[in-house]
């Protein structure tokens, strides 16, 4: 099963989610962590920390599947292709103020008793999810194994983007690229 890169933007996750049948949320930008922001966006039904990967081994202790509390579902991130997918999925699937869908509920369902990995699996195999997905609006045309020389321009030319972008003083919210 072949899935398309998607932009990483608060708008494209929240039409995405919207696609699966979930209502009553949207994703959004911080660019802070004092009260008066999160208070902007209540109810905050989770938080998402992105961090550049180095591809260091790290040795820190991990939750496991026997450790984790009663109710909790995370599931491991086994697609490649599909940044942040499994991590968007594990927050929605946790929040119980959040209308999912009848997409995202048989997911949870089915995957209450599976390992973090084999969840990861059956989000990576779930046609229902992939296909809106890899429909996306903000699709990347292609996506290349070893990105070489234009894997470099292109990741010089987001972070230039990022950083104009965080110079501008934006509201977060649902903002759209045209």
């Amino acid at each position: 099963m072949s899935w398309c890169t998607i932009e990483s933007d608060p708008g494209v996750f929240t039409e995405l989610v919207e696609k699966f049948g979930v209502s009553g949320c949207e994703f959004a930008e911080l660019y802070s962590l004092d009260d008066g922001e999160l208070a902007r966006h209540a109810p905050v039904f989770g938080l998402i920390f992105l961090f550049k990967w180095t591809g260091e081994k790290d040795d820190r202790a991990t939750l496991s599947f026997d450790e984790a509390p009663p109710g909790l579902f995370y599931a491991k991130q086994m697609v490649n292709n599909a940044r942040a997918l499994a991590r968007d999925l594990s927050v929605l699937l946790n929040c119980e103020h959040v209308s999912r869908g009848a997409t995202l509920d048989e997911l949870k369902a089915f995957g209450a008793e599976l390992p973090f990995d084999m969840r990861g699996l059956a989000i990576e195999n779930s046609e229902a999810i992939r296909r809106p997905r890899n429909a996306s609006l903000a699709a990347e045309p292609f996506v290349l194994a070893e990105r070489g020389k234009l894997g470099a321009m292109m990741d010089d030319a987001k972070a230039k983007a990022s950083t104009d972008a965080n110079k501008r003083q934006k509201v977060p919210g649902r903002e759209r690229a045209s």
